[in-house]
């Protein structure tokens, strides 16, 4: 009984969650995407592909850009989970089964310690392609199967 019960461990079997690339082509639309990148995390031999994008949603004030954001996906129905707004969000969807959205305006990044290397590379790179107040962080994640 213990060898099945330790063959149960996710680590034994490992896999990997992914985003759906059809959700990501639907999220894209909200604004013009400036940067899109993955990140990579694993734990318990399950390894999770979250999808990185700064996207420009053409409005002229950082402090309501999560809130727009949030407006933006929910016409894509969205829901929002949690709102911390000005700072950040997170939402799910019906249509999108286990997936979430984190969303935070370069605000979020300006005045938090601890910033991931490959948010603050999509933050440096949005900046060079655009100076736009719009500018969004989505992280889009598998949250799981």
């Amino acid at each position: 009984m213990l060898i099945l019960v330790s063959a149960c461990r996710s680590e034994l079997f490992p896999h990997t969650q992914r985003v759906d690339p059809d959700a990501v082509g639907e999220i894209r639309r909200i604004g013009k995407v400036l940067v899109g990148s993955d990140s990579e995390s694993t734990w318990d031999g399950v390894t999770q592909v979250t999808k990185i994008l700064a996207i420009d949603i053409g409005i002229p004030d950082k402090e309501s850009v999560v809130s727009a954001a949030g407006k933006l996906l929910e016409k894509q129905g969205w829901a929002m989970v949690i709102n911390k707004d000005p700072d950040s969000a997170w939402m799910e969807s019906h249509k999108w089964d286990n997936l979430g959205i984190m969303i935070k305006g370069i605000g979020y990044y300006e005045s938090h310690d601890g910033v991931d290397s490959i948010e603050e590379k999509a933050i440096k790179t949005a900046r060079m392609q655009s100076d736009s107040q719009g500018i969004v962080i989505l992280e889009v994640e598998p949250t799981g199967e």
